[in-house]
């Protein structure tokens, strides 16, 4: 895939592991809402063609101790590919619990090495092992209402984890429970960044950026933009925030 791309593309998601291992999803503009996703690969010496797949990828990562790329549907449908060609499916969920019964899965983030996926109905899981996928936490949360959902999930380590999502909320896992902690906003939460300073950075819709953790938040106040941040990330001492048009960073 080196000639340059002779289709309009949209990507939806990305992962980057170093400047030798990236991995997007696109679809085809032109089959709207019929165009499976394809799964492409930057190895180092050029792009390479991961596979396609008949559904919509909610998110992507890479495992950094094996380079595995793992990509995951709306509906809990996952591909892993390792280097050499292999490539395998698993499965999220159980009879009694999965994302076809409460709904679909928004977010994937990879935390002390272990993928862990949420969405819908707060629900979220995490894969111990190959094709091992776990609720994480009591679900009894999860029951309470259909009407709550994670967009965005990070952690400082599995025993230290936060979601964010509909109506502003903001929950925090401590490796047994998972608690609501109280919030500076009801607008929805698009993303979360869990950064190497020790904050808890979040963003959302019309240019909501949060900093805080546990129950101190606070709105960073910043007149650069009104459109939606989608995506928020710590990267070389410094936060990055990104819409559909633009990456900012922030300072002081």
């Amino acid at each position: 895939m080196n000639e340059p791309l002779k289709i309009d593309y949209t990507f939806l998601k990305g992962a980057v592991l170093t400047s030798e291992l990236v991995v997007i999803s696109a679809v085809v503009d032109g089959l709207a809402s019929k165009s499976p996703t394809q799964l492409y690969g930057w190895l180092g010496d050029g792009w390479y063609d991961l596979g396609t797949y008949g559904w919509n990828t909610c998110g992507l990562c890479v495992l950094e101790e094996t380079e595995t790329i793992i990509c995951i549907s709306d509906f809990g449908e996952v591909s892993i590919a390792k280097r050499g060609g292999i490539r395998t499916l698993e499965k999220i969920g159980t009879e009694d619990f999965s994302p076809k019964k409460f709904g679909k899965l928004r977010t994937v983030s990879v935390i002390d090495g272990a993928v862990v996926a949420g969405g819908v109905g707060r629900q979220v899981y995490v894969r111990g092992s190959e094709n091992n996928w776990k609720p994480l936490g009591s679900s009894n949360f999860t029951l309470e209402s259909k009407l709550g959902g994670f967009e965005g999930i990070d952690g400082f380590s599995l025993k230290n984890i936060y979601g964010v999502g509909w109506n502003g909320e903001i929950w925090h896992y401590d490796s047994k429970i998972w608690t609501r902690k109280s919030s500076p906003t009801n607008q929805m939460l698009t993303a979360v960044c869990c950064s190497e300073d020790g904050n808890v950075y979040i963003c959302g819709r019309r240019g909501l950026v949060i900093v805080g953790k546990d129950d101190l938040w606070k709105i960073i106040d910043q007149q650069e933009t009104i459109e939606d941040f989608w995506s928020v990330v710590w990267f070389d001492d410094k936060l990055y925030l990104s819409t559909m048009r633009a990456v900012y960073t922030v300072s002081d």
